[in-house]
């Protein structure tokens, strides 16, 4: 048993940090105390604190990414919840610092993008149609998976001339956005490769009269 110098209770020598220097082998005030006057120090001098951490980051850096790296691993989902929720907090700023990141890291952002398309080639599709229409201002927003949902609904062919697309397709305005056709996914469909070339920027009724299917 030992007792604290600082609230005078008389606890088990567990409850004690060690400290070489020490007689007994460990500190004068117990764990308790301690960690309430850090606790009390960080609230009252958080300049002084930052200062602290950041000279000792910059002194050992390879240490400090090596000790948050492990933290990551076993609080993965703990991180990730708090970054959501701040990011929700401050919208604005999770915007700036994405974009002060990527003009940091543009080969980097650069080559991250590449493997992310490469790996998600239906995503990119909808978010290559979705800026288009941004740009166009011709509103609406396609849902993600929309083309794995069209080519189920089309049952794998083509929605002018029917022939299998399970090869390769594209995804299709029917009205274009060109002509003011919203980016919604009431007007998507797939075509092959020759009709939506064919097609183009023709409205659908013009496109199927000049094949022959309508008066």
């Amino acid at each position: 048993m030992k007792t604290c110098s600082k609230c005078g209770e008389t606890k088990p020598r567990t409850e004690f940090h060690k400290a070489s220097g020490k007689k007994d082998g460990l500190r004068s005030r117990c764990k308790q105390c301690v960690n309430t006057d850090a606790a009390a120090y960080r609230l009252e001098n958080p300049d002084a604190l930052k200062k602290t951490h950041a000279a000792y980051r910059s002194a050992h850096p390879d240490k400090c990414k090596a000790r948050c790296a492990a933290w990551y691993v076993k609080n993965r989902d703990k991180k990730l919840a708090r970054d959501a929720a701040r990011h929700r907090e401050n919208p604005s700023k999770k915007l700036e610092s994405s974009a002060a990141w990527r003009a940091a890291n543009k080969e980097k952002h650069r080559a991250s993008m590449a493997e992310w398309h490469k790996e998600n080639p239906e995503y990119h599709r909808i978010a290559e149609q979705n800026r288009r229409s941004r740009k166009r201002a011709n509103g609406g927003q396609l849902s993600p998976g929309l083309a794995g949902k069209l080519f189920t609904l089309q049952r794998g062919k083509c929605a002018c001339c029917h022939v299998s697309i399970e090869d390769g397709n594209h995804l299709d305005h029917r009205i274009p956005v060109a002509l003011g056709g919203p980016n919604e996914d009431w007007n998507m469909q797939l075509l092959c490769a020759p009709c939506n070339l064919s097609k183009g920027a023709k409205h659908p009724v013009d496109f199927m009269q000049q094949r022959g299917f309508l008066l």
